[in-house]
């Protein structure tokens, strides 16, 4: 997810600054029932109602489907945390494939159902096939049917195809997704002049979307960057005042004012606030109170899961010198957690987390929130 947590998403909903809300009983308007036609399979996430957001980076588009979540009771404190032992390897084998040959980019759970989602492809390369993989509160794991679904959608306009080495970065068309006050957040890159971009989908969908260029302070590199784009994020509040929290590959961590990304300017600065170390690609982030205080928790590639103070940041200092490892924040490794790759918010204080075990393959996993 980080793909983020829903109810982290929806911390911004008596913000000051709001996306175009969309009234409950609407949310579901707009649907049409059909058949989606994943190109590519990318980020999920949760709004109301069971609504699942579906990112298909190669056709530029963001779906939204109707899970039917709503209708299935809340899911209760008391519900059975998913716990899936090699999940990887059961998904790939009802797919009919090895292991090896599946990825797994993203999962969500619904917080209306307690069901979990997980978007996977089958195949790597330009063949693979985009799954939706459904385990519900009971236990049960299946692909999820996109055909005669209730569903709308929203196309992007001028995402990329190469990058300025020649690489395909498609699947960087959409790198995050979350949906905050009505709104759908996107993050991923674009073929414009400043290419990482910050969209704003309103929802339930209309024909105008909003955008706008995002410049970083990279501090690994020790330069200004448009072209980096935010590998995941989340939204929190400072008092009344909405904010976003986006980590960049290697790895910046920076703050943007909600209010910049609705400006509607051509472009807008980030504020780089903390450098959590390079070589290292962040995955995925929650936010979470315990003890009466707010943290934030973020999985990585190839630095553990760190767990970071929330208060300071408001007011943390922009960093704008080149960083060789870490600075601007109080880093926690929490080394219980390491292996997590995406998680996701469970109760009061727990989290469902997909883990690298020690046999390198993938697990669904309840953990405790340190």
């Amino acid at each position: 997810m980080n793909k983020t947590a829903f109810v982290a998403s929806l911390i911004l909903l008596s913000c000051a600054v709001s996306f175009s809300a969309a009234h409950a009983d609407g949310h579901l308007s707009g649907m049409e029932k059909g058949t989606i036609e994943l190109q590519s399979i990318g980020p999920i996430g949760f709004g109301p109602e069971g609504i699942l957001f579906i990112a298909d980076p190669k056709a530029s588009t963001v779906y939204a489907l109707q899970t039917g979540g709503a209708h299935a009771g809340s899911a209760s404190k008391a519900s059975t945390p998913h716990t899936v032992k090699e999940v990887d390897k059961k998904i790939a084998a009802m797919l009919g494939v090895d292991a090896k040959e599946l990825i797994i980019h993203d999962f969500a759970v619904d917080p209306m159902s307690g069901a979990a989602y997980l978007s996977v492809s089958r195949g790597r390369g330009p063949d693979a096939a985009a799954v939706l993989i459904r385990r519900s509160a009971s236990g049960e794991l299946a692909p999820v049917g996109l055909e005669d679904v209730a569903f709308a959608k929203a196309t992007l306009w001028a995402t990329p195809d190469k990058d300025r080495r020649g690489r395909d970065v498609r699947q960087d068309a959409i790198t995050e997704l979350a949906y905050v006050d009505g709104s759908i957040v996107v993050a991923g890159l674009s073929n414009q002049e400043f290419s990482s971009r910050l969209r704003v989908l309103d929802y339930p969908f209309t024909a105008e979307n909003r955008e706008t260029g995002l410049e970083i302070y990279h501090t690994a590199h020790g330069q200004w960057e448009t072209h980096s784009p935010v590998r995941t994020f989340t939204p929190f509040m400072d008092g009344k005042e909405p904010y976003i929290l986006a980590a960049h590959t290697c790895t910046p961590l920076v703050r943007i004012p909600v209010s910049e990304i609705v400006s509607e300017k051509q472009k807008i600065i980030g504020s780089t606030i903390a450098e959590l170390g390079n070589r290292n690609r962040p995955l995925d982030m929650l936010i979470y109170e315990k003890d009466g205080e707010e943290f934030l928790l973020i999985t990585n590639s190839s630095r553990g899961v760190m767990k970071l103070a929330l208060a300071p940041m408001p007011k943390q200092p922009a960093l704008t010198e080149e960083v060789e490892d870490t600075a601007g924040a109080d880093i926690i490794q929490i080394a219980a957690l390491d292996g997590a790759l995406q998680i996701e918010a469970w109760g009061e204080n727990g989290a469902v987390v997909l883990r690298k075990n020690e046999g390198g393959t993938i697990d669904l996993a309840h953990v405790a929130l340190p």
